[in-house]
């Protein structure tokens, strides 16, 4: 009887295959359409003004070039030898002890740059890119705080997701650890993301700012929703994607297996991480978007020019 259930020649096995196959499809329209939905409302919000997008550019600009120098330097030492190879080596070197800790405080401060520019939008004032990096280097000090306390908490959460390493009974302590984990994960997404337009905009401290947490206690619904719905549609669009090129990962490694070349494989492996990255910037400016409206509408919201606070309102309740 179990044999029988296997086969998948079995008019009942093939229609639960069918309708699994008909959920998964239903499911990837609608993470797709709700993807679209919440960038179409962004670029929205951003069309009021171009230098808002400038700040996502010159990140991904930034990080390309990290990521080549990374990348081809790695190459350059595998392929070469005597001084070129020690160079590439320093590079390399170079960029993982230098660059990479370094760019969590780039974005941090591209962002703020964004968050001002938002900001000034949605008062009725027209600001340039050159006015958002000017008020982001008046907030240095607050921009390498949250820098380094969002480099601690991902060190953190990575730690506690991670669990002991540890099987049999401890499974149940890695569960709670990885639970924990999520939480300081989600919670610190919330707060930063809050915070960073909160010191922006009221042109303090980070230490000035901490009582405005209040306000934001008040709201939790809409700044999980908020967040929740970007981080799924960031996600879900990067999941999709991954298990797309995956697909031509798996045809590069039988290349490489049949005709003994691996470039196919390596430059499609390239490619995944660099779309994930670029994926994660994007979704980096949707929640600065976000936040910064968010923050406007709870705190100031007579701020907010009268032709645009029914959009700020559709904007938030459709994120």
């Amino acid at each position: 009887m179990f044999s029988r259930l296997l086969n998948l020649s079995n008019p009942t096995i093939a229609k639960i295959i069918k309708l699994y196959s008909l959920i998964m499809l239903m499911g990837f329209f609608e993470s797709i359409n709700d993807t679209l939905q919440l960038l179409k409302n962004t670029f929205v919000v951003m069309g009021r003004n171009p230098a808002i997008m400038k700040p996502t550019l010159i990140q991904i600009l930034l990080g390309s070039i990290f990521y080549l120098f990374v990348i081809g330097s790695l190459v350059v030492t595998l392929y070469s030898s005597g001084t070129i190879k020690l160079i590439a080596i320093s590079v390399f070197i170079f960029s993982l002890m230098l660059l990479l800790p370094l760019f969590p405080f780039i974005k941090m401060y591209y962002r703020a740059a964004q968050s001002w520019i938002v900001y000034n939008v949605f008062i009725g004032k027209k600001v340039s890119y050159e006015d958002g990096l000017k008020r982001a280097n008046q907030n240095k000090g607050d921009i390498f705080v949250l820098g380094v306390f969002d480099i601690l908490f991902s060190a953190l959460t990575k730690r506690l997701k991670a669990g002991t390493g540890r099987g049999g009974l401890w499974v149940l302590v890695n569960i709670v650890m990885w639970i924990i984990g999520k939480a300081i994960e989600e919670g610190w997404d919330l707060l930063g993301h809050y915070l960073l337009p909160a010191t922006i905009i009221e042109e303090k401290n980070v230490g000035e700012v901490l009582p405005r947490i209040n306000d934001i206690r008040k709201n939790v619904p809409g700044a999980l929703a908020g967040t929740f719905a970007i981080d799924f549609a960031g996600d879900a669009v990067a999941g999709y994607i991954t298990a797309f090129m995956i697909l031509f990962l798996i045809v590069g490694v039988i290349v490489g297996i049949l005709y003994n070349t691996w470039l196919p494989a390596i430059i499609i492996f390239v490619l995944i991480i660099g779309i994930n990255f670029i994926i994660k910037i994007l979704i980096d400016m949707v929640k600065t978007v976000y936040f910064t409206l968010f923050y406007m509408s709870i705190t100031m919201p007579k701020r907010i020019v009268l032709q645009y606070r029914k959009e700020v309102t559709h904007y938030l309740l459709n994120s």
